[in-house]
């Protein structure tokens, strides 16, 4: 009995093995460079199509922009984890975006990568567009492409340069909705990122953010220094925009146009919102320009049609979660008032 069960091990073991290979040879995957991949095909039915996510800060950008431009495309909802699976390292998608990475734009068949290249990419090609989101004043379009800068993400490190970007901040800062989120994920969901996703470590957080909780992790010293330092330095991002909107004195981060700038911006500040910090920072520090900014940016229609109106259920309960745990677990409350 003991060597029939030592043979239905090793034979498990075996299939596994023979498994894992043949699936790490079909998910291959790399980090691709910004651009448009005028080597690769994809099958399309439209102009432009949109593999995206909706709670993706950057999908959420790529989604805006369009918009803008009153541009209709085909969307194709990828999953990441947060919101169900790991969508993003199936081997349909990764014939896609070998990255595994979401927003990929296809325009005729070709994929287009990285959003602040995309969105600057559907400017370009919005030509016969009434609308205009790009200066043709080359300094204006310069300090554009500073603010885009600022609420980009810089590398794929989000634990340091807090004070490069206000987008570096945001990783950190969504920790608090990750852990509130992945609760409702299975737990072989998540095993399937550490076996082929690139960053593996990202995977591994997940893991670890859904066996300890919002309690358990807001008690890792680690953690909460890395969660400390992107709110604090965010709260700098954010006086200096509050100081240029004052320099513009008009309604937008340019002056009187809206631009690619406030579409990033409009992406980050839905972010803090919906993870409870935007309340909580503005209520510490006024900036009552930017809370201004921030009601303007949600009364336009892209607003209204690529954010609000794309809910999600898991995304949903983990937002409510996390209001009530910011109230009910000292350490998060600590953390979201500043202390």
């Amino acid at each position: 009995m003991t060597l029939l069960f030592m043979g239905l091990g090793l034979l498990g073991l075996s299939a596994f093995a023979f498994w894992y290979v043949w699936e790490r040879s079909h998910r291959k995957t790399m980090k691709m460079p910004a651009g448009v991949d005028l080597s690769r095909s994809v099958p399309h039915r439209q102009e432009f199509e949109l593999y995206h996510n909706v709670l993706s800060l950057c999908a959420r950008k790529v989604r805006i922009c369009l918009a803008e431009y009153n541009i209709p495309y085909r969307s194709h909802h990828i999953d990441l984890i947060e919101t169900g699976s790991y969508e993003v390292i199936s081997r349909d998608y990764l014939a896609i975006n070998p990255g595994g990475l979401v927003p990929t734009l296809i325009h005729n068949g070709h994929p287009v990568y990285e959003s602040d290249f995309i969105i600057n990419y559907i400017a370009d090609k919005a030509t016969g567009s009434n609308t205009r989101l790009t200066p043709t004043d080359p300094a204006k379009r310069a300090e554009m492409e500073v603010w885009i800068a600022r609420a980009s993400l810089i590398g794929e490190d989000a634990s340091r340069d807090h004070q490069r970007s206000a987008g570096q901040c945001i990783p950190p800062m969504t920790v608090p909705l990750f852990v509130a989120s992945i609760r409702y994920i299975p737990v072989a969901k998540i095993l399937e990122g550490l076996l082929f996703h690139r960053l593996k470590d990202r995977a591994a957080f997940f893991l670890i953010f859904k066996l300890i909780g919002l309690s358990g992790v807001v008690q890792v010293t680690r953690f909460r220094q890395i969660i400390q330092s992107a709110r604090d330095a965010m709260v700098g991002h954010l006086r200096a925009l509050e100081d240029q909107l004052a320099l513009t004195s008009g309604d937008w981060i340019l002056g009187a146009d809206f631009s690619l700038a406030d579409v990033s911006w409009m992406s980050l500040l839905h972010r803090l919102e919906e993870t409870w910090w935007l309340k909580h920072i503005l209520a510490n520090h006024g900036l009552p320009r930017v809370s201004a900014y921030w009601t303007r940016l949600k009364g336009r229609e892209s607003y209204r049609s690529q954010i609000t109106a794309l809910p999600h259920p898991i995304i949903d309960r983990g937002i409510a979660d996390l209001n009530a745990a910011i109230t009910r677990i000292p350490g998060w409350r600590a953390l979201y008032e500043g202390s």
